[in-house]
């Protein structure tokens, strides 16, 4: 099985120690980030498979960050949330902010691990950076 390549954006030290021992111990490469600037700045330094976001970062939240990511960078990189914030009105928000999935904590790691190699699986979105104008698309 190939390495997968993931970022975890996430405030909380305790909770990235443990997802990370867990997927590094499972074929997963993975790099932090403890605020949405510097969530952003990796992204636009690395190439990640799948990118793993807290919708409650300090200096950039997650839904602004998610946004980021698909309008500015142009990312195509899946987009998975892991957060506490679970109502459908938090859940609609992240996926029209551009997720692919959306998971709650706390969940069980072997489901997150099933979750990151489904969305590396299906690889790179192939709509995102594409505008439509009249009957002409741009990509």
């Amino acid at each position: 099985m190939r390495q997968i390549r993931a970022l975890l954006v996430e405030h909380n030290v305790d909770s990235t120690t443990e997802i990370g021992d867990y997927l590094s111990a499972n074929n997963v490469e993975i790099d932090f980030a403890y605020n949405g600037l510097a969530g952003l700045k990796l992204i636009t330094e690395n190439e990640y498979d799948v990118i793993i976001l807290e919708r409650t970062l300090p200096k950039l939240d997650g839904l602004t960050l998610c946004l980021k990511i698909r309008n500015e960078l142009f990312c195509n990189a899946p987009i998975m949330f892991l957060t506490a914030q679970g109502s459908i009105s938090d859940k609609i928000a992240g996926f029209k902010a551009g997720a692919d999935d959306y998971l709650l904590k706390p969940c069980e790691n072997e489901e997150l691990l099933c979750r990151i190699h489904a969305l590396s699986l299906r690889g790179p979105r192939r709509d995102i950076g594409i505008q439509n104008v009249a009957n002409l698309m741009i990509n």
